[in-house]
């Protein structure tokens, strides 16, 4: 019972990464389109659209990449080069990938430090920006990146524990 318990809580963490991601990316992808619409609309019938259409949609648009690149890890929708790695003794290849998840996580975490070095820089200074005529806050922006390297991070290092801990296992098998 205990072991099926241990099991599982990686797959939820690993989903719930995915899940804070997807739904981020989601109302950020309803919000842009709800803001060009309108912005056509009222631009059509009253003459004036909204001032900072483009800004809006840009900031929110950094949102939609970085928590894009969460999502592309669960489903495993990153872009390969198969022409070497398809030569690759398939029982080698598990390997391969976890070196690559490594390599990944390694470049995650310098992102997420470099990430959360400058959103606490832009909150400390107050970061704002024009939006047409008025001047909104824009640093809570800057928390993108390193709270989507944070919940990649999480995601390889589960599948990175994953792949010893099954390795392990198959060991203390033969």
């Amino acid at each position: 019972m205990e072991e099926t318990r241990s099991q599982k809580w990686p797959d939820r963490i690993h989903s719930l990464a995915f899940t804070i991601s997807s739904k981020l990316v989601i109302l950020c992808l309803f919000a842009m389109i709800v803001i060009v619409v309108y912005d056509i609309v009222s631009r059509t019938l009253f003459k004036s659209g909204i001032p900072g259409t483009v800004e809006i949609n840009e900031y929110l648009l950094i949102i939609v990449g970085f928590m894009g690149i969460t999502m592309a890890n669960r489903l495993g929708g990153h872009i390969t080069v198969d022409l070497l790695y398809n030569k690759i003794p398939p029982s080698f290849q598990p390997v391969i990938d976890r070196l690559n998840n490594i390599i990944l996580l390694g470049f995650s975490i310098v992102f997420l430090y470099a990430g959360f070095e400058k959103a606490v820089s832009a909150y400390t200074a107050g970061e704002t920006n024009w939006f047409g005529p008025h001047v909104l806050p824009v640093w809570y922006f800057r928390w993108t990146v390193p709270i989507s390297f944070f919940l990649l991070s999480v995601q390889l290092l589960i599948e990175i524990i994953r792949f010893g801990v099954a390795y392990i296992d198959r060991k203390s098998r033969d």
